[in-house]
């Protein structure tokens, strides 16, 4: 049976700060890197075998389909 995971999902914050607390508070993350890309502050965490990308801006409207989509990746075993 194949084993699926998250690789990484993208997360638009209204309140950056507080999203960075919660992961690192309720789940154990740990924020890789916290800088500036394309004019926007984005942090990149490690939470498990995953990792999240949070953008510093509030999410844009009802376009989820805009929005980016997580990746799923699988391994397979023979």
């Amino acid at each position: 049976m194949a084993e699926a995971h998250l690789h990484h999902v993208h997360l638009f914050c209204s309140d950056i700060d507080a999203t960075i607390a919660w992961w690192v508070e309720m789940l154990g993350a740990d924020v890789a890197y916290d800088g500036t890309v394309a004019d926007q502050r984005n942090v990149f965490m490690t939470v498990g075998g995953g990792r999240l990308h949070l953008y510093d801006q509030p999410p844009r409207g009802d376009r989820r389909s805009e929005e980016h989509t997580s990746e799923l990746q699988s391994q397979f075993r023979i």
